[in-house]
């Protein structure tokens, strides 16, 4: 019975004397630095055949169609302040037999333009359009006063003269989300 309760102390003996140690070097704190980042949805929206359609003319509407939301991500000084890069990932679903020219912006409380990104075509019937765009921030401070997104979706002619049939049910569904990369101040 003594050597039982003798056994978990000699236990706790051997692993303090045989436990590795290595010297803490508290410098390193000087080149620490943390980047936070955080991912959110920015604009969904699915447009469909009747969007593109003036049924009254039996026209196509050539027109971009102009989507605008809140941008409500910069709304926080933390974020504007230590913002450093913003990245964008854009999946469009095309069930259309038509391509679609795509323009995204970026826009201030009085709806001036403080960020475009490149245009971008998303091929007829690709239902999986993946699109990939950095924002540098420290190039671009206008950027940091946005408030709204604009995304302005353009149906391509046709290239045989067809024109969309609105009883035949197609769609066009836009996701884009932010990845937004942060610094904090010492």
């Amino acid at each position: 019975m003594k050597s039982i309760k003798k056994a978990p102390i000699f236990l706790i003996f051997i692993f303090l004397f045989s436990s590795c140690f290595k010297h803490v070097d508290f410098d390193q704190i000087d080149d620490f630095s943390t980047q936070p980042v955080f991912k959110t949805s920015l604009a969904y929206f699915t447009l469909n055949q009747i969007t593109f359609f003036d049924r009254v003319n039996s026209l196509e509407i050539i027109t971009p169609i102009n989507k605008t939301s809140s941008f409500l991500s910069l709304n926080s000084s933390f974020v504007r302040e230590n913002l450093i890069e913003l990245e964008l990932e854009f999946e469009v679903n095309n069930y259309f037999d038509r391509d679609f020219i795509v323009n995204f912006e970026f826009l201030d409380d009085n709806n001036v333009v403080t960020h475009s990104l490149n245009t971008f075509n998303v091929a007829a019937n690709n239902l999986k359009y993946l699109h990939k765009e950095k924002i540098i921030v420290a190039g671009n401070q206008r950027f940091l006063s946005s408030s709204k997104i604009r995304a302005l979706i353009q149906l391509s002619p046709s290239l045989n003269g067809s024109v969309i049939n609105p009883n035949i049910e197609r769609k066009l569904v836009f996701k884009t989300a932010g990845t937004f990369f942060l610094k904090l101040q010492k």
